[in-house]
């Protein structure tokens, strides 16, 4: 009798016990990094004389630039996403030089997004010259700058995560004809899905210059934007968003509205945006009233950037006989800057919880 009343005791605290469990560090705990701005040859203070675009500039660039890789890897990050001004002009000389970076570098993988420096500020004001194979289109910097990211887009960042989730807005492989907005996304793990946008999501700009071999345009990455979220709800991922510029061009720009609107419609999703430009942190809490923050990393050639860890719990809530129960899952996102020593400077931590019904009737 004794036996059979210990038993019932012991299913009755079964079915009212709430588990704890943190999740597997393998399965989907990770840090990551978010940074801007490696911009060949600029560094932070310029000397009377110094030319930024200047091939000979890379003596100095180089040295503060891998410093700022070296910084990351001291809080061992998976992987790098760079927002934008991957170089100061888009010449070839700045292309070799930033692309040497992130390979003497590849125990990090580098995704990246373009900035204003490499697109926007030489539309018609960069024609190619020798290290540009001798192309004469006033628009040939932009252009070639775009054509390193669609490279990448195509053949090196699906490779960074094989398994994981990938998609494109790149469109056609054809080079001197294509109309995208070039923006991309991915997964890391199982639960953070990447949005990288450029120079800021609404910009577009025809590159086709007389005396080109090329008709192409960016086009606006709102629609992708749109649709990658909503497939992120469908998934149910949280969402980083990256792009360049969150506080200069895209806030005189027509289509920031419409943005700012998707932005907050889903901010239930939206774990942070992310952005460079200023070349130092900022964190705009409630970015342009979304309800999430937008964060500025500091720039790369001044040895900054953020380092992010990523956790998650879970808490299993179980009813008489385990009908209903469910799972509340906690996701964790701390966010902390590095600084140009390698020091951690501000933190901000972030949250987000949601029920799931993984159980049914024993």
């Amino acid at each position: 009798m004794f036996f059979i009343f210990r038993f019932f005791i012991f299913i009755y605290l079964c079915s009212v016990t709430v588990f704890i469990t943190q999740s597997h560090a393998e399965d989907s705990d990770f840090t990551f990094a978010i940074a801007a701005d490696p911009q060949p040859y600029r560094i932070l203070h310029m000397p009377n004389g110094y030319d930024p675009n200047a091939n000979a500039s890379v003596y100095t660039w180089e040295p503060f630039a891998q410093a700022g890789y070296a910084n990351m890897r001291k809080y061992k990050p998976e992987f790098v996403m760079i927002n934008g001004d991957m170089t100061e002009f888009g010449w070839r000389p700045q292309r070799d030089s930033v692309r040497k970076l992130m390979q003497d570098n590849s125990d990090i993988k580098s995704y990246y997004g373009l900035g204003n420096h490499d697109i926007s500020n030489n539309v018609n004001d960069c024609h190619g010259n020798l290290y540009d194979y001798g192309f004469t289109s006033a628009d040939a910097c932009a252009w070639q700058m775009s054509e390193m990211l669609r490279y990448d887009i195509r053949a090196s960042f699906p490779q960074h995560n094989p398994n994981g989730y990938f998609n494109d807005s790149a469109t056609s492989n054809d080079e001197t004809g294509w109309a995208a907005s070039n923006a991309y996304a991915f997964d890391w793990k199982a639960d953070l899905r990447f949005i990288q946008l450029n120079f800021y999501p609404s910009y577009e700009v025809h590159l086709g210059a007389p005396g080109s071999v090329f008709n192409t345009a960016w086009t606006s990455a709102v629609p992708f934007l749109k649709d990658e979220l909503a497939k992120a709800r469908r998934d149910k991922k949280l969402v980083i968003i990256g792009w360049h510029d969150a506080d200069d061009h895209f806030l005189k720009d027509k289509g920031k509205d419409e943005v700012i609107k998707i932005l907050k419609d889903n901010n239930d999703i939206i774990f942070l945006l992310t952005a460079g430009h200023e070349h130092r942190y900022i964190n705009f809490r409630n970015y342009q009233g979304t309800g999430i923050d937008m964060i500025l990393a500091g720039a790369i050639f001044n040895k900054e950037s953020l380092i992010l860890e990523f956790s998650k719990t879970e808490v299993f809530h179980p009813t008489k006989n385990r009908k209903p129960c469910y799972s509340q899952i906690t996701k964790y996102l701390k966010v902390r800057q590095v600084k140009e020593d390698g020091n951690i400077g501000e933190e901000n931590s972030y949250s987000k919880s949601y029920q799931e019904r993984d159980c049914g009737p024993l």
